[in-house]
């Protein structure tokens, strides 16, 4: 067998292929609007209750570059409360349930753009 050296694909001009992604979590402010940054790379997945607090996951490419960032708005509304935005902008994430089901949260986010 002859080994060609772990970057020879560089060399062949063959484009790598890798597709290796992280999870990173995000805690997200009990309160009706607020921001978080990251990666701009990153797409919103899912949030969850963590020992009482809201937090949001987001899938990055592996070799994210960390100084490519953007911000994203966040909106929590409890339920039964008024919403005070226009949810055709927002894209729901999804219901989280505090102090044993006693506070319902619903979140929601809109990506404001890119920052580099």
């Amino acid at each position: 067998m002859i080994s060609l050296g772990k970057n020879a694909w560089r060399r062949s001009g063959v484009k790598k292929m890798d597709n290796s992604k992280v999870i990173y979590k995000y805690k997200v402010e009990i309160t009706d609007e607020s921001t978080i940054k990251m990666p701009a790379a990153a797409k919103v997945i899912s949030v969850a209750e963590q020992g009482n607090e809201i937090v949001l996951y987001a899938m990055v490419p592996f070799d994210n570059d960390p100084e490519i960032t953007k911000n994203i708005s966040i909106r929590v509304v409890g339920t039964g409360h008024k919403i005070h935005f226009d949810t055709s902008e927002f894209k729901f994430i999804g219901t989280v349930s505090l102090h044993f089901g006693k506070l319902m949260f619903h979140i929601f986010y809109k990506d404001r753009g890119y920052w580099g």
